[in-house]
């Protein structure tokens, strides 16, 4: 299961010019005390993790040359912003 989740921030990083934050959210990956005390839980919006896994989504798609379902409807992610 690493393996896949290394993939998968490795691509979003590199392909997708991802923030670090973002995909340290999407792992779920706890932030440092410091950045609890200075930023709270989540270093970033929800809208932007939804965004980036619709984005990662049509990347799988376009690998494999078969729809993914997205994992956030549009209506879903309107109402996240």
């Amino acid at each position: 299961m690493h393996d896949l989740r290394d993939t998968a921030a490795h691509a979003m990083r590199k392909e997708l010019r991802v923030r670090g934050p973002v995909i340290e959210d999407i792992l779920c990956h706890t932030p440092t005390r410091l950045e609890r005390t200075y930023q709270g839980e989540r270093r970033s919006s929800l809208a932007e993790m939804a965004e980036t896994l619709v984005e990662w989504s049509a990347t799988l798609d376009t690998r494999s040359g078969s729809p993914v379902t997205p994992a956030v409807s549009g209506a879903v992610r309107d109402s996240l912003v």
